[in-house]
């Protein structure tokens, strides 16, 4: 009698073997999937947001704009309430808007005061580019 061998079955293709991987992981990734947006946003809004409001009330209080001749009080400058950024080129930060008017000429220039989570809170000089 002959032998006859049978003719073997191919292997799976690869795509399949990473489909019957990453389906029993979808269901366990899914959910972290959907609850990091969440917590990083609660993060953010419950602890983040106080916590730089008050750093920087604190750093903004008793300090002043040097600009050569004279130095000026924030305390005699216009300026707006803080706004919190969430995200704001990746993290959050607190901005305020102060108005001053130069005692030599009268004209009136504009800064931002941004206070980051790490760093020192800066000061920038809005220009009319």
């Amino acid at each position: 009698m002959t032998s006859r061998s049978e003719p073997k079955a191919p292997p799976p293709h690869p795509l399949f073997i990473v489909g019957m991987l990453a389906i029993p992981l979808s269901f366990m990734w899914g959910p972290l999937l959907i609850l990091a947006p969440c917590c990083l946003g609660w993060w953010v809004l419950k602890i983040e947001k106080p916590r730089l409001l008050s750093r920087h009330e604190a750093e903004v209080e008793g300090e002043s704009i040097d600009l050569g001749k004279h130095k000026y009080p924030l305390t005699d400058c216009s300026m707006t309430k803080p706004q919190f950024f969430p995200l704001q080129y990746g993290l959050p930060q607190v901005r305020q808007l102060v108005t001053l008017q130069h005692m030599d000429s009268g004209t009136i220039q504009q800064f931002w005061i941004i206070t980051r989570p790490v760093g020192p809170t800066t000061l920038h000089p809005i220009t009319e580019d």
